[in-house]
């Protein structure tokens, strides 16, 4: 009996992040690499995901009720790698975001799409990356 569409879409991303890290995984938090008051942060475990959003900023209403600033966060989901693509689903499948996966020695970093198309064009690695806790 052979696996339904689903089941090989999950396992394929699976293998996709198993070959991108050779025996490592993605699985952990990835946070800014620098002091950054307004961002992203990243937990993967397995082909799951929270993606999270943080800021320093508050606002108020008239009511001087404190406003959330990012109400449609967090998001999990799964993951579906394509290369050095990893691609954000919601719960029902649709992509919401993208990230890429990029090495440098031994940090593992999540790079946004901008960051990616200059790292290829140019090659300079850029400033204040996601990466994987533990790895600065």
């Amino acid at each position: 009996m052979g696996m339904t569409p689903k089941q090989t879409q999950h396992a394929a991303a699976i293998a996709c992040l198993l070959a991108l890290g050779g025996c490592n995984s993605l699985d952990g938090e990835f946070l800014p690499d620098c002091t950054a008051f307004e961002g992203d942060r990243i937990v993967i475990d397995g082909d799951a995901y929270l993606w999270d959003r943080f800021t320093d900023t508050r606002e108020v209403d008239a009511g001087g009720n404190v406003l959330e600033p990012f109400p449609d966060y967090p998001k999990r989901g799964r993951l579906v790698a394509d290369g050095d693509r990893l691609s954000f689903r919601d719960t029902a499948g649709t992509e919401i975001g993208s990230w890429y996966v990029h090495r440098r020695g031994e940090t593992v970093a999540l790079l946004d799409p901008r960051q990616h198309r200059a790292l290829q064009a140019h090659g300079e690695w850029p400033g204040c990356p996601l990466v994987r806790g533990g790895d600065r």
